[in-house]
């Protein structure tokens, strides 16, 4: 505990981030003789000044904030980066995180094969749907999924891990872990902490500001031997996470879309500068073999469809993988308004069409 309670110390002054941090866990590799050495002491170890200044006047008690949110729940954790509990991967990125505050299974942060899936918030219902599928069917494999509890595509990859029996998802936040943003997931985040993981590098008490993103995505991507990216615009700041993936010399993959649909500009630009085109779990454990070696793929699991009658067959044959209104698959089709209607409902809850907000059906 006193080992926790220096290093929560150090975190709380002002400008020692995770770069500084391990900088001076390289000089003194035990954090208590930072706070006895003098200010020329650490200048001349390469501190610059104003952190020196702001370490030799130590005084900050925000730290006992974070032991009181540790001991509010059982399945609240502080872990330290020299703690066996810190994840492999995360400890080789530049500058990781020191310090990490977990809530929820915490067995997961030493989970062996761990995949992200993020993308846009906007996210369309195909690409949701996508998402959602890529999801579940990894987790049927044993494999964690990593996202970061925003809208769109990173609900659906949590969701998707969680509908599986065997699905363990972690969720990276970008403020403190005594909130949830957005607000609207907090009954999501209830459910990630009972079967996942809830994970930040922020203290409890700070909110979600601009500038943590990116800190966040870093996290997400370092967690993982792969970053997965569905419908990403040109801007999209999941492009931020499959950028540091690179950094981190770990696999892209990037899922293609209609090139009329601006949301999948990001991922196109990806596929052009060498991300892996990926269209089914296959393309993902081709590429990381080393996925196999602790999972139980099931690389059938896209082709096993339940069986349909002749009819919903037929219907099927008849739909897009682009969005189509009803007045058109009823023309196609040859059949009556309520006929379509029903088997459209059908076949969406079987996940074999998706429907978008304007009522338009798409072949999944």
């Amino acid at each position: 505990m006193n080992q926790i309670k220096d290093w929560l110390k150090l975190w709380h002054i002002p400008g020692v981030g995770p770069k500084y941090f391990n900088f001076l866990l390289s000089k003194f590799p035990n954090i208590s003789d930072v706070f006895i050495s003098s200010f020329s002491d650490l200048v001349a170890k390469g501190i610059p000044p104003r952190i020196a200044h702001a370490l030799v006047k130590e005084e900050s008690t925000s730290y006992k904030k974070d032991l009181a949110w540790l001991e509010s729940k059982p399945y609240n954790y502080i872990v330290l980066k020299s703690h066996t509990k810190y994840p492999d991967l995360l400890r080789q990125i530049y500058a990781p995180p020191p310090i990490l505050y977990a809530s929820g299974n915490i067995e997961l942060l030493r989970h062996p094969s761990n995949i992200a899936i993020v993308g846009g918030r906007k996210a369309s219902s195909l690409g949701k749907s996508l998402a959602f599928k890529f999801s579940s069917e990894l987790a049927e494999s044993n494999i964690s999924i990593v996202s970061g509890l925003a809208q769109g595509i990173d609900k659906q990859a949590h969701q998707g891990a969680l509908s599986s029996d065997n699905g363990n998802t972690i969720a990276v936040l970008a403020n403190g872990l005594d909130s949830i943003y957005p607000q609207k997931h907090c009954a999501l985040a209830s459910d990630i902490v009972s079967k996942g993981l809830l994970l930040s590098e922020f203290a409890p008490g700070v909110k979600p500001l601009p500038q943590h993103f990116p800190r966040r995505n870093r996290i997400i991507s370092g967690l993982c031997l792969g970053t997965m990216v569905i419908e990403a615009a040109a801007k999209s700041g999941s492009l931020i996470t499959a950028r540091y993936a690179l950094e981190q010399n770990r696999e892209v993959f990037a899922v293609p879309g209609p090139v009329n649909n601006p949301l999948n500009s990001g991922c196109h630009s990806l596929i052009q500068q060498g991300a892996k085109l990926t269209s089914s779990i296959e393309d993902i454990f081709s590429e990381l073999p080393a996925l196999t070696q602790t999972c139980k793929p099931d690389l059938g699991c896209l082709k096993n469809h339940h069986s349909l009658s002749y009819e919903n067959e037929k219907l099927i044959e008849c739909l897009e993988y682009t969005p189509m209104a009803i007045e058109l698959i009823i023309e196609k089709s040859g059949l009556t308004p309520e006929q379509v209607s029903s088997m459209l409902t059908e076949l969406e809850l079987g996940g074999r069409v998706v429907s978008d907000a304007f009522g338009h059906y798409i072949r999944a």
